[in-house]
């Protein structure tokens, strides 16, 4: 459990995977701004007999600077999704290569939080039946 707890705070997914408390909501994959998305802010508008821009080189300098500005949020946050995928991935993999091939069928499926949990549960329960 702790080399679980220390790979998910060291790669900044532990608010997701935590099982002692409400997950944080994932991040989710962003959608790529298309030039459509700056021609449709109120702020831009044109002349009805214009047709709309549909490539970069048709748009105006604001529009560029818009869409420019929006390509690179969307990058910044691409980043951060690919990361976070790459992270639970990881995490994933590494609870399941520390188990035997029936721990493994325990958490076939699960999310590395639901894992966690479902481990901790049949563990539990194994452990207070042998004790009896």
């Amino acid at each position: 459990y702790t080399a679980v707890q220390d790979y998910a705070l060291s790669n900044g997914v532990w608010k997701y995977t935590n099982p002692n408390k409400q997950p944080a909501t994932p991040p989710q994959e962003p959608i790529k701004p298309q030039i459509s998305d700056v021609v449709k802010r109120p702020s831009n508008t044109f002349i009805s007999d214009e047709p709309s821009p549909t490539r970069l080189i048709d748009l105006i300098p604001d529009q560029l600077s818009i869409y420019k500005i929006l390509l690179s949020e969307y990058e910044s946050s691409k980043s951060d999704y690919l990361r976070y995928m790459r992270a639970i991935e990881l995490l994933k993999q590494g609870i399941r290569s520390s188990l035997t091939p029936e721990g493994r069928q325990i958490v076939n499926g699960l999310s590395p939080r639901e894992a966690i949990i479902k481990l901790r549960t049949t563990f539990a329960l194994s452990s207070q039946s042998k004790n009896r």
